[in-house]
């Protein structure tokens, strides 16, 4: 997947930035369909929301459950080498005390985002989308292209208990 994202990523800003224009048209549709009809990957999804949402990196929830997808993927991939269907094996998002900040110009994210932690599917779904911002921010060339609000108190803040 993070592979995925960092491609994504730089189709979306290579020549014009086009990822807030595509984002405020997703942002029409019910979030629960996005994820239940697969309408966009995760990873584009989440490079779509560069342009909008701060994750704090010293945030040591965003950070664990970076690393708790990273141990996901590796019991799937020890999975296939001991012929257990890599599905059976569960990822649990814990979305619990991860906070971001929300560009304020887009209300409607916060919104989407509140409506997809409360559905299961919804909830792995932001799980990865936060999984592809950290991982963002440890790639020098993205780094610059993240948003960041203006002041400290800049944004809207949106804090998962979860």
């Amino acid at each position: 997947m993070e592979r995925e994202f960092l491609a994504s990523f730089r189709s979306y800003v290579s020549g014009e930035d086009i990822r807030r224009q595509m984002l405020r048209s997703l942002l029409q549709i019910p979030p629960v369909r996005i994820v239940e009809e697969e309408l966009i990957e995760v990873h584009d999804f989440a490079a779509l929301m560069t342009c909008c949402i701060f994750l704090d990196s010293k945030n040591s929830a965003g950070e664990k459950l970076f690393l708790s997808y990273r141990q996901y993927v590796q019991e799937r991939e020890e999975a296939e080498d001991t012929f257990v269907d890599p599905d059976e094996i569960p990822f649990n998002p814990n979305l619990q005390d991860v906070e971001i900040v929300l560009d304020s110009a887009l209300p409607e994210l916060k919104t989407f985002l509140e409506t997809l932690s409360r559905v299961e599917s919804g909830r792995i779904y932001l799980a990865k989308i936060i999984v592809c911002l950290v991982h963002a921010q440890s790639i020098p060339q993205i780094i610059p292209n993240l948003w960041k609000p203006a002041t400290k108190t800049g944004g809207v803040r949106c804090l998962f208990n979860s």
